[in-house]
C-alpha cells in the first residue's frame, strides 16, 4: 500500500462513518441522510451552523414484565421496506395463455413456459380503454385511489394475442361492460424493471481520445434533417458517446434552431433561446473573450441545467480558437478504479455553482459525480463490491462558489481529502490523452451532452489571420435542448423501428468496444 492510500485511509473511515446509523437497545433509528442526498438545493431552511441533521430517535417505552405481546404488530422502518427484494423481471414478448390466480393476481404465460403475475389492482390502474383514457387528450379520466381496494378480475382470456379482462367490484360508475385490453408490451412495463426499458434507449461507452478519434460519428445536415434513420441512428451515437457532430450545413444564423428543435423544443435561459459566441469588448462571460476557456459544463447553477448543448460555427478564420472535448465518465471511472476514497467524496459532498452578473443571480450546489441511487448507494449498497452507476457528472471551475458551513466542509480531514480528489479529477480530465481536439469549421455543428462531455476552447489571435478586407473572426452560435424532451424523441423514433439497429455495423462495432469496457471494470471491480 503505498503512502498516499495509506494517510488516505481514516480520512475515508470519518466518510464512511458519516454515512452511518447510529442505534442503541430500546431506540429505533429512521434512516437520515444528511449532506449526501441528491438535490442539494440552496433555497432549503435555513439551519444551524451545524447544519447536518441528526438521525430522528424514537424511543419505545419500557414493557411491564406481565405485559402480553401475542397480538403486537411490529414496526416497519423505511429501510425495510426499501430493502424487500423485488421480484423476477421478466419480458413478455407475447402471451401463451392466462388464467386467475391467487391472492388476486392473474397468471401469464409466455411462449417459454415462464410465469409471471400481475396483481388486479395494477391491471385495474393500468386500463388504457376510451372509458378510462380519453383517445384525443390521452388522458386518465379516473384517479387510483377511485379504485376498490377489493377489486378482482372476473374473467381473464387471451383474444389475438392481448389479455382481455373484465371486473368485479370496479370503479363505481363503471358497469359490467367495461372491458380492459392489454398488449405484451403493456404488460411488460409492469413486469420488467425500469433498467430494460432505460438499455433500449441506447447504451454508452466512455472514451479517451483514441477512441473518439476512431469512432465520432459526422451526419450531414440533409439525412440529419429528412431521413429518420439516419437522424436516430445520430442520437444513438451522442446516447453511446455524448458527442455528435453535423456537417454541410446551409450558411445562416437559423440553423442552429433547426437542428436543435429536430431534437426536441429548445431550452430558454436568460441567454436566450439561441446565443452567439463571439468576442466582444467588456464581456459578461470568458466565452465572449478570445481567452482561453478552460473545461467546464454550462448552467450548472441552475436546478435542472440543460441536457445537450448545440454550438454551430459560422465563422472560424482566426489563428488558434480550437474546440476541446473530454468524457468526464472515464475520467470519474479511472479515479473510481484507482483511488476509490476520492471517487467516493466526489460523490458525496455537494459543490456550489453560483452565476451573479449582468442583473442575473443565480446557484445551486451539485455533488461532482451524481450516482444511481444517490447517497443511499453508499450507506447501503445493492451488493459487496458494487460498482456505482454514474448519471451525471458536474463539472465547471470557472462557475464554483465556496459553500456554505456544513459539518463536512468544515472538517479538515474531508475538506483535505475533497481538494485531493478535485485535483485528481481535474488531472484526469487534463491528461493529453483523454482530450478531443477539432477545430469547426463553418457549415458544421457539435452536439454534446453537457453534464457527461466538458468543453473547452483554444485561445486564438484577434490580430492574426483575417478574412479578406474585414479579417478574421470567430462566431458560433448556441442552443440548449433538455434530455427529457430528446428522449421522448427517441423513443418515438424507436418504436417505428426505422432502423434494424442490432445489424448495424456502427452497433456491432460499439457492441463490441462495450464489452472490452465491461470485462475490465469487472476485473478491476
Amino acid at each position: 500500500m503505498s503512502f498516499a492510500l495509506a494517510t488516505l485511509r481514516p480520512a475515508r473511515a470519518r466518510l464512511a462513518a458519516s454515512c452511518q446509523l447510529r442505534r442503541t437497545p430500546g431506540q429505533i433509528v429512521y434512516p437520515s441522510i444528511p449532506q449526501l442526498r441528491a438535490g442539494y438545493s440552496d433555497s432549503a431552511e435555513a439551519q444551524t451552523a451545524r447544519e447536518t441533521p441528526r438521525p430522528i430517535v424514537r424511543k419505545i417505552p419500557a414493557k411491564d414484565k406481565g405485559e402480553k405481546t401475542t397480538n403486537e404488530k411490529p414496526f416497519v422502518g423505511v429501510r425495510k421496506i426499501l430493502a424487500k427484494p423485488p421480484t423476477k423481471s421478466l419480458y413478455i414478448p407475447s402471451i401463451e395463455s392466462a388464467t386467475i390466480g391467487d391472492n388476486d393476481k392473474v397468471e401469464i404465460t409466455i411462449p417459454n413456459q415462464e410465469v409471471t403475475h400481475i396483481h388486479s389492482i395494477r391491471l385495474r390502474d393500468a386500463c388504457t380503454c376510451p372509458k378510462c383514457v380519453d383517445e384525443s387528450t390521452k388522458q386518465r379520466e379516473f384517479c387510483m385511489s377511485d379504485i376498490p381496494t377489493d377489486v378482482a378480475v372476473k374473467t381473464v382470456q387471451v383474444h389475438d394475442g392481448q389479455l382481455v379482462v373484465t371486473w368485479h367490484k370496479d370503479i363505481p360508475g363503471y358497469d359490467e361492460s367495461h372491458v380492459s385490453t392489454f398488449s405484451a408490451e403493456q404488460l411488460s412495463t409492469m413486469t420488467t424493471v425500469e433498467k430494460f426499458f432505460q438499455a433500449r434507449e441506447g447504451r454508452r461507452t466512455t472514451w479517451n481520445k483514441s477512441v473518439m478519434e476512431q469512432h465520432q460519428h459526422w451526419v450531414s445536415f440533409k439525412d440529419y434533417m429528412e431521413d429518420d434513420s439516419q437522424f436516430l441512428l445520430a442520437m444513438r451515437s451522442l446516447k453511446y458517446l455524448g458527442l455528435l457532430f453535423v456537417k454541410d450545413i446551409p450558411e445562416s444564423a437559423e440553423m442552429v434552431e433547426k437542428i436543435a428543435t429536430r431534437m426536441g423544443p429548445l431550452r430558454n435561459s436568460f441567454y436566450g433561446q439561441t446565443w452567439d459566441v463571439r468576442s466582444v469588448p467588456d464581456a459578461k462571460n470568458v466565452a465572449y473573450t478570445n481567452k482561453h476557456l478552460g473545461f467546464h459544463m454550462d448552467l450548472l447553477y441552475m436546478k435542472d441545467p440543460p441536457g445537450y448543448q448545440l454550438l454551430h460555427c459560422l465563422r472560424n478564420s482566426f489563428e488558434g480558437g480550437e474546440s476541446l472535448f473530454a468524457d468526464t465518465f472515464q475520467a470519474a471511472e479511472n479515479l473510481r478504479q484507482n483511488n476509490r476514497p476520492l471517487f467516493d467524496i466526489l460523490a458525496t459532498m455537494p459543490t456550489r455553482f453560483e452565476y451573479k452578473n449582468n442583473n442575473q443571480h443565480y446557484q445551486y450546489s451539485h455533488p461532482t459525480i451524481e450516482v444511481q441511487g444517490g447517497a443511499e448507494f453508499f450507506i447501503n449498497p445493492p451488493k459487496k463490491n458494487s460498482v456505482p452507476y454514474i448519471n451525471y457528472v458536474n463539472y465547471s471551475p470557472p462557475f464554483q462558489a465556496p459553500s456554505y458551513l456544513t459539518e463536512r466542509a468544515n472538517d479538515v480531514g474531508d475538506l483535505k481529502l475533497y481538494l485531493e480528489a478535485m485535483k485528481a479529477f481535474a488531472a484526469e480530465l487534463a491528461q493529453p490523452e483523454n482530450i478531443f481536439q477539432v477545430k469547426l469549421e463553418p457549415g458544421q455543428c457539435v452536439i454534446f451532452q453537457n453534464r457527461r462531455v466538458v468543453h473547452a476552447r483554444n485561445a486564438f489571435n484577434l490580430s492574426g489571420a483575417g478574412d479578406g478586407e474585414n479579417g478574421g473572426e470567430r462566431w458560433l452560435r448556441g442552443a440548449y435542448v433538455d434530455e427529457d424532451a430528446l428522449r421522448s424523441t427517441y423513443r418515438q423514433l424507436s418504436t417505428q423501428d426505422n432502423l434494424s439497429w442490432k445489424n448495424h455495423p456502427a452497433y456491432k462495432r460499439w457492441d463490441r468496444l462495450s464489452k472490452q469496457k465491461a470485462e475490465t471494470t469487472t476485473e478491476d471491480a
